[in-house]
């Protein structure tokens, strides 16, 4: 089926985070299958322990509720740069603002802020602890129905396609299951299953976009292929998930290590 991507007049997204990534995507001039750089990190001490649990954030404004008690303090940036992606020490820190419902005496956002300035792809701690070039297979990457997409991160193929099933009707209106699905060699593994509305034999996405791959690499320093990824399905929800190969157990090729959900409007 074909797949289109609507919006209302309402529509907007959580945060900018997606937009800004594609509009630098598309500066850098990066599309689909992209060579990666193999310099090597520089180790350094800097937030982040490879013993704590992960964690991740955008920054930007947030609803209060939505920002971990612990969030200020010290984070990695993953920073997409003329130069490539760079892991960058940071200072978080959580200011105050007028959230949309407030009273007018009240502050209950807060804005998640960082130094130095910079525009992340994401902040990240609870991993090895090292700054410097990260080396990077995809980023800014829509995933849609088709052949999907194909990258080699040191000498791995491994390919990001959707396959899509038929599923139970909802108030007599068709949906179909698209599982996300990573292959590397022969092994496969299902990072995430969206839902797709079918409205006159085409294909619409809850959130008024396809998949979207944010960042693929290494982050964990073993060599093998990390995802940062969108898991949204509203259009006024972002939700995003980061999926570590160190963590993978059995037949995994990832896991899933630590997620953000945040609402707009």
């Amino acid at each position: 089926l074909p797949f289109r991507h609507v919006c209302d007049e309402n529509c907007m997204p959580a945060y900018s985070l997606v937009i800004g990534i594609l509009g630098l995507t598309a500066a850098l001039g990066m599309r689909g299958l992209q060579p990666a750089p193999t310099a090597p990190a520089s180790m350094e001490s800097a937030g982040g322990s490879a013993k704590g649990s992960v964690a991740i954030l955008p920054t930007g404004s947030l609803h209060g509720d939505e920002v971990p008690h612990d969030a200020a303090g010290d984070w990695f940036a993953l920073v997409s740069e003329v130069t490539g992606v760079t892991l960058r020490p940071v200072s978080v820190s959580l200011v105050p603002e007028q959230d949309m419902m407030d009273r007018d005496d009240e502050e209950t956002g807060r804005r998640v802020e960082v130094s130095p300035p910079l525009d992340p792809i994401v902040l990240v701690r609870g991993l090895p602890s090292f700054t410097g070039h990260v080396t990077t297979a995809l980023i800014g990457q829509s995933i849609d129905v088709g052949p999907g997409v194909e990258t080699r991160l040191n000498n791995v193929s491994s390919r990001l396609w959707l396959r899509c099933s038929e599923g139970p009707a909802v108030q007599g209106e068709r949906q179909q299951r698209c599982a996300l699905t990573l292959q590397s060699d022969s092994r496969r593994q299902t990072l995430f299953t969206y839902t797709a509305w079918i409205r006159r034999a085409e294909g619409i996405w809850p959130a008024e976009r396809p998949p979207l791959v944010l960042w693929a690499g290494d982050l964990d320093l073993d060599g093998n292929l990390d995802i940062l990824l969108d898991t949204s399905e509203h259009w006024n929800v972002t939700d995003m998930r980061l999926f570590l190969s160190s963590a993978a157990r059995g037949d995994q090729l990832v896991s899933d290590v630590a997620g953000f959900r945040s609402t707009g409007c």
